[in-house]
């Protein structure tokens, strides 16, 4: 009876060393694939720090090893997180149901959260002079006076459109990306009384937008890429589009190059000297992203599968570097423990019984 009940022990421990074995090899491995295990949405780059939003807030990853980024802290907010931007050491975040939460990311390793806008709720968020603009699905924008970071207060709430989900303000002049109409040009000068511009022709999809100097790029859900000039920024004028397919989630460039993050396509590097004639260079193929930031050298991804991803152009083939828990190899230590006691429970006591005979 009781090597039957060692036999079990043994049996039991084993098993569970196989079911260690398993989780350990997906924790320690940042190229294996669970469907919303690392799902990142967007992501905002600040020296050589990376802030991805997901679905239990935001995660803070150290990227000054360019090959081995790792994640280092979390700043956590019931029902997630979507859109962010920083301005000098604060992070602003559209916290879902948490409205505009504002962090100190002074020191990255531990951000603290100092304040909140109660806006109901917030999909994405763009910050200039004191001022943070939001957006919903419900198609509202949200103006919020940030310049007490501890204590943010709403200037107006408006509806623009059916649906809203990313907006960028070049001076009084807002641009306010609506998938379901185009992007809409409103004027931001009163706070408590938005002017409706116009809706610009073939914008339909409407989703992300980068603004560089006076070009705007509009990235389009099903529909490519928009290139406008702004430099009558009521009225901008179309100069090119680029379409391979796919679904251009994000876009993010320094006037020379730009990276389209296509949930279909990968990351898709353009040579955009030309406004008027941008080129393909280069694709990664191995991401889903929902979200880029590029900063003239490397790209980075919010990734639905893989959490973050740091991409480098340079050279014959695009190389991506995906996010990890630093020092995790010490996990391996739980299946081997688990397997040695397994083996040990039934084998020790065979060999002190031969050594007993041997007496």
């Amino acid at each position: 009876m009781a090597s039957r009940k060692k036999l079990l022990i043994s049996v039991v421990l084993i098993l569970a060393g196989i079911i260690s074995t398993i989780f350990v090899s997906i924790e320690t491995n940042s190229e294996v694939i669970i469907q919303g295990r690392l799902v990142g949405y967007n992501i905002e780059v600040a020296g050589d720090f990376a802030y991805v939003s997901n679905n239990d807030g935001v995660v803070v990853i150290d990227k000054s090893v360019y090959n081995t980024p790792l994640r280092i802290a979390n700043i956590p907010l019931s029902n997630g997180a979507f859109g962010m931007d920083i301005d000098d050491d604060l992070l602003y975040i559209a916290g879902t149901s948490n409205g505009l939460v504002i962090v100190d990311i002074s020191v990255p390793a531990s951000p603290v959260i100092l304040g909140n806008a109660t806006i109901g709720v917030a999909y994405n968020v763009f910050v200039t002079d004191n001022r943070a603009y939001t957006v919903n699905t419900y198609g509202e924008l949200g103006i919020v006076d940030v310049s007490n970071a501890s204590n943010p207060s709403v200037l107006g709430i408006f509806t623009v459109a059916s649906r809203g989900i990313d907006v960028a303000v070049v001076g009084d002049i807002g641009y306010f990306a609506a998938p379901d109409s185009g992007l809409v040009v409103v004027n931001v000068s009163d706070p408590s009384s938005l002017d409706v511009i116009q809706t610009l022709p073939n914008t339909n999809g409407a989703w992300d937008i980068c603004v560089h100097e006076e070009i705007l790029y509009l990235g389009r859900h099903g529909g490519g890429l928009n290139i406008y000039n702004i430099s009558s920024p009521e009225d901008p004028t179309w100069l090119s589009s680029f379409n391979d397919g796919g679904e251009v989630y994000g876009v993010s460039g320094d006037g020379e190059y730009l990276v389209l993050a296509d949930l279909q396509e990968g990351a898709e590097l353009l040579d955009v000297t030309d406004p008027e004639d941008p080129i393909l260079l280069a694709k990664y193929m191995d991401a889903a992203p929902h979200s880029v930031y590029y900063d003239g050298v490397y790209a980075y991804l919010g990734d639905q599968d893989k959490e973050f991803i740091l991409i480098d152009f340079d050279g014959d083939e695009p190389m991506g570097y995906p996010s990890r828990s630093p020092n995790v190899d010490w996990l391996w230590a739980i299946p081997i423990m688990l397997f040695a006691l397994g083996i040990s429970v039934v084998v020790l006591p065979v060999i002190a019984a031969k050594m007993k005979k041997t007496q």
